[in-house]
């Protein structure tokens, strides 16, 4: 909360308004978009290992058969996981850049509200 003081910041016992935030709300959608790559990378690297697994199930058998899986299928979870994991990142980088870029705006808006406030 921001009180007394006008919009410019002058004025003994004043408190200016925050200035915008820094940051490229573009290159911030850039990275999210990268995160959101890194997931879909990860979903197919999953469906990789799935299909693999499938076509190799009739020629591989016994102990072969069992290592091999149980290494799919690990990397398979962390594959998911990793999935999962970048989805969340890319949501909550974007919604960071949807606010950046909301920002500047939102200050003027508050500045021109304490301003007519203060003149009333």
């Amino acid at each position: 909360m921001i009180l007394g003081g006008d919009p410019s910041g002058g004025g003994p016992g004043s408190a200016a308004f925050p200035r915008p935030p820094r940051g490229s709300p573009g290159g911030i959608a850039a990275a999210a978009r990268a995160l959101s790559q890194a997931a879909d990378d990860l979903d197919r690297a999953d469906g990789g290992l799935h299909g693999a697994s499938s076509m190799l199930a009739s020629d591989w058998q016994r102990y072969a058969a069992a290592a091999y899986h149980a290494s799919s299928d690990g990397l398979a979870v962390v594959a998911r996981g990793g999935d999962e994991t970048f989805r969340e990142c890319a949501r909550a980088v974007s919604g960071y850049g949807r606010a950046l870029d909301r920002a500047p705006w939102e200050i003027r808006r508050l500045c021109v509200l304490c301003g007519d406030a203060k003149s009333r």
